[in-house]
C-alpha cells in the first residue's frame, strides 16, 4: 500500500487517458515526464515506502495493525496536535520527514535536488 499520491499506477492511467484523447504530438513533453516518474516509482517506490514505514515503526517502537497508513495517520495527527514541537522528538520527526521528502523527490523530480 502506497501512502503517496499520485503513484506510478495513477500516473500510468493518466498518461494512457491523455494519449488516447489527444491529437498526435501535443502532450509529448508531459507524457515523457510522467513516464519518467512512473519508471522511477516502479524502481524505487516500494523501497521508499518501506523505509518510511520502518522509520515510523522505530520512532513509535511498534507497528500498528494496519501498517503504514495508520502509522502515517498517527504521525500526522501527532504533528497537528503539537506533539513534535520541541526536544529530541521534534528532531527525530524532522529527520524522518526530511529523509522521506528527499526520497520522494528522487522519484518525482530528481533534478530539483541537483539545483540547490
Amino acid at each position: 500500500m502506497t501512502i503517496d499520491r499520485p503513484g506510478g499506477r495513477d500516473l500510468k492511467q493518466l498518461t494512457d487517458t491523455v494519449l488516447k484523447n489527444s491529437p498526435d504530438g501535443e502532450p509529448r513533453e508531459l507524457i515523457e515526464v510522467a513516464l519518467s516518474i512512473i519508471a522511477r516509482d516502479a524502481e524505487k517506490g516500494d523501497s521508499v515506502t518501506a523505509a518510511y514505514t520502518n522509520h515510523l515503526t522505530s520512532f513509535y517502537g511498534q507497528s500498528p495493525p494496519n501498517g503504514s497508513a495508520n502509522l502515517n495517520r498517527r504521525f500526522a495527527d501527532d504533528i497537528r496536535k503539537g506533539d513534535m514541537d520541541g526536544g529530541e522528538r521534534a528532531k527525530s520527526a524532522h529527520d524522518i520527514l526530511q529523509a522521506h521528502a528527499r526520497a520522494r523527490l528522487e522519484i518525482s523530480n530528481p533534478e530539483y535536488l541537483d539545483n540547490p
